[in-house]
């Protein structure tokens, strides 16, 4: 069972610990894939005795870590704050927590306390050498054996965050290739800024990223950046750099988004996350297409784009798209595909449709998204089905269908019109949904009923699905052998084929702002050219010739 537990968890990736079947697991969410919260049960006990419980609701703990350097043994010890409003300056750290496998001994206040080997690391390089440093740390702070103090510290994962001085980043320790990617995540973001922003004082820079939102900026004159060339070894280093597993765990949107200050640091080598997300716009969206390339296949960009960008207060992103983004993230537990964002700072709209413009939209800030509140005795269909259920109510709206994708059967027990926020889309789909396909015309749907497994709606029945076929990868290369040779032939159909580009386009012929500045660099200068180009391409992902 242990060989099946990959990188994917290496953080059991709530800032608050999981624990088997007595603390919330049911039967059927005890897969091989939550070995690592079984795991954690037992560390999480061997713990317990370090705890004394929490005065308030408000309360928090501080570690305390002692000086040291190099192998010294790590020491720290608990300091409990009765109200996190007033806690003394801290750090708080972001990171991955670990194989559980793979538990070390450190000193809490004088006693045995056990830990992931990856967190030992973190301390080691954090502490100051001559004098203590203040940190929250989930796995430290939070007594992870008490599943009500687990659901108390979802409630406060936004204000400890954005009550740290500083948020620090541990990314692991440093190798051969470390330097070189911090290299040239300087040279293309201090290259980048000197393009957008003109010469300046970095910390300058550093403040206009963090106001701004600039892709745009970087789309219109990143093309000016000056790196090295794409067969440059320092790209290869690039990649492993945003490899580390770090940039794929759900918890750390929260734990940038809400950090005034955000640092990332690999062994020795720090630096600012403005900069590292910069310079992932950059490769997403203005880069040589040969750079691109070389980041085709890598999460790491792409992430950090995502955090960065598409998930920032100011782009108004709606709750249930913000759960959808957030699918290409990771979690050991799947319900922290939900908890972690329950107070992320997106756009809350309380009428039919979040993506109507004549709607009210306020943003919302330390409150919980639906008024949900983490429960960890909820299983996880019970957790998705809630999300279902405040939505149309909340919303006044059955949005929540746009992301429901087809699952296998052996997932029957979740409701087919219930989205699996743990899954990975099957498909690419548009960010939000067109008003151009307001079926409904802006009414309100008709509930009639809500069950535990079924809803019943009032509507007019127009039509009725036949078939539906699988969704089918869009080919890398050549067309594959293993697509569905059902499809019709779009070369023989096309009206079929004109049809199927306007469904993919939504009818977006004159796309604005961002958008529109990217597909006027990608589109061929010539209409007629450009259409046969994405007709071939269309034939091309279906396998048709």
């Amino acid at each position: 069972m242990c060989a099946d537990v990959r990188p994917f968890s290496t953080r059991h990736d709530s800032a608050l610990g999981r624990e088997s079947e007595p603390l919330g697991m049911r039967p059927e969410d005890l897969t091989t894939r939550n070995v690592p919260l079984l795991r954690l049960t037992v560390a999480a006990r061997r713990n317990n005795h370090h705890y004394r419980p929490l005065s308030t609701s408000s309360s928090v703990r501080i570690a305390v870590l002692q000086p040291g350097r190099g192998d010294d043994p790590v020491a720290f010890s608990l300091e409990l704050v009765p109200d996190c409003r007033t806690a003394t300056a801290y750090n708080a750290l972001s990171y991955c927590w670990g194989f559980f496998a793979d538990m070390v001994e450190i000193q809490c206040n004088g006693r045995a306390f056990f830990a992931t080997r990856n967190l030992r690391r973190a301390l080691q390089q954090l502490r100051l050498p001559d004098q203590s440093r203040r940190l929250w740390v989930d796995a430290i702070c939070i007594n992870q054996s008490d599943v009500t103090e687990r659901n108390q510290g979802v409630s406060m994962m936004r204000q400890i965050y954005s009550g740290a001085q500083r948020v620090d980043v541990w990314l692991g320790p440093s190798d051969e290739r470390t330097a070189g990617a911090i290299s040239l995540l300087e040279t293309i973001a201090t290259n980048c800024c000197v393009s957008v922003y003109g010469a300046g004082e970095r910390s300058w820079w550093l403040q206009r990223l963090k106001q701004e939102d600039y892709p745009n900026r970087i789309l219109q004159n990143g093309s000016t950046v000056d790196v090295p060339d794409a067969s440059s070894e320092s790209w290869q280093s690039l990649k492993h750099y945003y490899a580390r597993h770090w940039f794929t765990r759900v918890w750390v949107i929260q734990e940038v988004q809400s950090g005034i200050d955000v640092r990332l640091q690999c062994g020795e080598h720090v630096i600012e996350w403005e900069f590292v997300a910069l310079a992932a716009v950059w490769i997403t969206y203005a880069s040589p297409c040969e750079i691109r390339r070389l980041f085709w296949k890598s999460e790491g960009p792409g992430t950090a784009q995502t955090m960065r960008d598409r998930l920032r207060t100011k782009r108004e992103v709606p709750f249930l798209l913000a759960l959808d983004q957030a699918r290409r993230f990771r979690s050991t537990d799947p319900r922290d595909k939900v908890f972690s964002l329950l107070q992320h700072p997106v756009t809350r709209v309380n009428k039919l449709s979040e993506h109507h413009a004549a709607n009210h939209a306020d943003v919302v800030e330390g409150s919980m998204h639906l008024d949900m509140v983490a429960d960890y005795s909820l299983a996880v269909a019970e957790v998705y089905r809630e999300v279902a259920i405040r939505s149309i109510q909340r919303y006044n709206s059955l949005e929540i269908f746009w992301y429901v994708d087809s699952v296998p059967a052996v997932c029957s027990r979740y409701p087919s019109w219930i989205p699996r926020w743990d899954l990975a889309p099957e498909g690419t789909r548009h960010d939000i949904p067109s008003i151009l396909y307001d079926a409904s015309a802006g009414k309100y749907p008709v509930v009639c009923s809500l069950s535990e497994k079924s809803i019943t709606l009032r509507g007019v029945q127009v039509g009725s699905i036949a078939t539906v076929q699988p969704v089918f990868p869009l080919a890398s290369g050549g067309a594959s052998d293993s697509h569905d040779h059902s499809i019709p032939s779009a070369r023989s159909h096309p009206d079929r084929l004109r049809s199927a580009c306007t469904i993919i386009t939504q009818d977006t012929w004159s796309p604005g702002g961002i958008r529109r500045i990217q597909e006027l660099r990608r589109a061929h200068p010539d209409h007629g050219n450009h259409f046969a180009d994405f007709a071939s391409f269309i034939l091309e992902a279906i396998g048709d010739g």
